[in-house]
């Protein structure tokens, strides 16, 4: 009998999970470098990976070759949207919206609509063909940020290191809101068009986007992340739910949430964000769930598909067509001009009244890295619908020219924000290398006399009294305090052994105890690569520079016990206590409180707060007066005892 061989598979499907699957395994070998080396983003990796497998290089993935492929984008990026805020809702501090209502009001009202507004302005300036109220349409599209590319500047190393967390919690949030918020302004400009008069157009806009879509939806999103949190709480309490039920819940809500609320017609990524907030309120679910990491592991496999579908969706071939007003040339001046004043000049003007923007530093860096991407997606694909009811299609003619301009101009966009706000940290740290570089090497070569001086480090950091000791001085401090243990009892053992008196042999340990306490550590300079950068947002506080060099540290320990026994125990006592408590007590009863106060904190400081240099090394050098005094005091009987009579 003969066997078929069930025949290969090359379908539109496999070869697209295929070319997702692929770059998924081989991006997670370098990622680590990618992100906290490169400081690039993931979107941007996996919109270029998207662009080389699309149309425009190997067609791999040819996402406009499948059946209704404008409602296939329209699904995937409205479920990425709804995970990402529920996400973004559930990170966000315990009652941030409540502490910093006035910077949410602030980024969601003023600077939300001067964004649209200047948008729609550009667009309009330069493509002749429609309406400024046509241009308005494209210009919401463009209004959200979106949260999965901010997380390039509120996530990793770089962030942690140069980006203060009010700053990183503002963003976060307003990218998780204001991907809700589009709809009144999409609609609003819809209803203009749609309608003959606009106060039909403002009451309709009133009624069913600002009350229906828009109020109902956070109402709904609170009531369900109320009990939904309430309802886990009881479940986990009584040990009704496993582990991963448990860690899956926020992905399970976010797509139940966008379901039932997509039932009844309202904004289901504003309910989504509302729910985050209100099922994390008390800051339970994220500090439950903070160790496991579920979430960002389904997040970022959500993440780089949902880009490398946009780099694969682009379209090439429209970005040129005289017809409707589009060139090159006017698309890179229309994305280049709502980069820049898109954002920027609003957050710098509201500055003042917006808490969570301490310096124009901040507000800066907060009006630049306004991202567009999925969300700018998915509100296009709404307004084309929304506009194939306002301009109905004719039989036998194309599309209406704003819909039809919908996409390319929106593509174009996203586009542009994911290469520049994906490489605007990379030249950041590349620019600011190169200048160090380059002003080390005039400062030294254009003086001879230079060679005369010391030399330091050519890398220089913050001098912070936070700062605290590295691993290597902890170590070296309690490996000489356990050596110089052993060597005391050794010369105990020999006193007594040799049967001297208690008081010869307390003085012999005395003595020794001095000898061995004056002695200098050399510490090995810190790893050029654990140095931290130069801060991008730096504090108002002028910075105090110190070259990092190998320094000589000198521990002094002058303080002399009063017996054997008890120089014995305390000796005892220092090496329990660790690397951290080096210091005996005095002989003097002020001094022996102060000892055992420092005992106190020192212990307290090996659990729960490490020491710091600065603190450390003043402990180890104060001299102790009492101590000098009495040795100073026990020479010179020494000396009157061995004058002749």
């Amino acid at each position: 009998m003969a066997v078929n061989l069930i025949p290969g598979e090359f379908s539109a499907f496999t070869i697209a999970v295929a070319i997702l699957s692929g770059f998924i395994v081989f991006f997670g070998y370098v990622s680590m470098f990618i992100k906290e080396r490169m400081f690039l983003s993931e979107a941007f990796v996996a919109v270029i990976i998207g662009i080389i497998a699309g149309p425009l290089v190997t067609n791999g993935i040819n996402p406009y070759a499948w059946e209704n492929s404008d409602e296939i984008t329209k699904q995937l990026t409205r479920c990425i949207i709804a995970i990402q805020v529920m996400a973004v809702g559930i990170e966000l501090p315990k009652h941030y919206m409540k502490k910093d209502w006035l910077t949410m009001f602030m980024l969601l009202m003023p600077v939300m609509i001067f964004m649209w507004l200047v948008s729609g302005l550009i667009v309009w300036m330069f493509v002749p063909p429609i309406t400024y109220l046509e241009s308005l349409v494209i210009g919401a599209c463009v209004c959200p940020t979106d949260p999965i590319l901010a997380n390039s500047v509120v996530k990793g190393r770089f962030a942690e290191k140069h980006v203060p967390s009010h700053i990183r919690n503002a963003l976060s949030a307003e990218s998780g809101a204001n991907d809700g918020m589009g709809f009144p302004f999409l609609f609003l400009a819809i209803f203009l068009l749609g309608e003959d008069h606009v106060g039909k157009a403002i009451g309709k806009w009133i009624y069913e986007t600002c009350l229906f879509q828009i109020a109902l939806s956070c109402v709904i999103g609170v009531v369900v992340g109320y009990v939904a949190r309430k309802m886990l709480q009881w479940s986990e309490r009584h040990h009704l739910i496993d582990k991963p039920s448990f860690l899956s819940f926020a992905i399970a809500l976010a797509l139940f949430l966008m379901s039932m609320t997509g039932f009844s017609g309202s904004d289901d990524v504003l309910a989504c964000f509302a729910a985050g907030n209100a099922f994390s309120w008390d800051d339970w679910f994220r500090k439950e769930t903070e160790e496991a990491h579920f979430q960002d592991v389904i997040d970022m496999m959500l993440n780089l598909s949902i880009f490398v579908y946009i780099g694969a969706v682009i379209p090439w071939n429209e970005f040129h067509d005289p017809v409707l007003g589009l060139t090159w040339w006017r698309l890179v001046i229309i994305a280049i001009l709502i980069l820049i004043f898109r954002r920027l000049p609003i957050v710098l003007l509201l500055k003042p009244v917006m808490p969570a923007m301490k310096t124009y530093r901040e507000a800066l860096f907060s009006g630049w890295f306004g991202p567009m991407g999925v969300g700018a997606l998915f509100l296009s694909k709404i307004a084309k619908e929304e506009l194939e009811q306002v301009y109905p299609k004719v039989e036998g003619q194309e599309d209406a020219v704003p819909i039809r301009l919908i996409n390319p101009i929106v593509l174009f966009i996203v586009l542009s924000s994911v290469l520049v706000h994906g490489t605007t940290i990379p030249l950041f740290q590349l620019g600011k290398r190169i200048r160090s570089r380059t002003l080390s090497f005039a400062s030294t070569s254009s003086n001879p006399m230079i060679m005369k001086l010391p030399k330091f480090s050519a890398r220089r950091h913050r001098s912070s009294p936070e700062s605290t000791m590295t691993e290597t001085q902890r170590n070296t401090l309690y490996n000489t305090a356990h050596r110089q243990q052993q060597q005391l009892q050794q010369q105990q053992q020999q006193q007594q052994q040799a049967g001297g008196d208690s008081a010869t042999s307390g003085e012999t340990m005395i003595s020794s105890h001095n000898n061995y306490m004056d002695y200098t550590i050399n510490m090995p300079s810190s790893n050029a690569s654990d140095i931290p950068e130069e801060e991008f947002l730096p504090s108002d506080e002028p910075p105090i520079l110190h070259p990092m060099e190998p320094s000589n540290i000198r521990f002094v320990e002058p303080v002399k016990p009063r017996s054997s026994t008890g120089a014995t125990s305390e000796m005892h006592d220092a090496a329990d206590l660790g690397p951290e408590h080096l210091q005996q007590s005095s002989s003097s009863p002020a001094d022996s409180r102060r000892s055992s106060q420092h005992k106190r904190h020192m212990f307290r400081g090996r659990s729960k707060k490490p020491i710091h240099d600065e603190e450390a090394s003043m402990q180890l050098r104060q001299p102790d007066t009492s101590s000098s005094a009495s040795t100073a005091s026990a020479s010179s009987s020494s000396t009157t005892h061995a004058q002749p009579h």
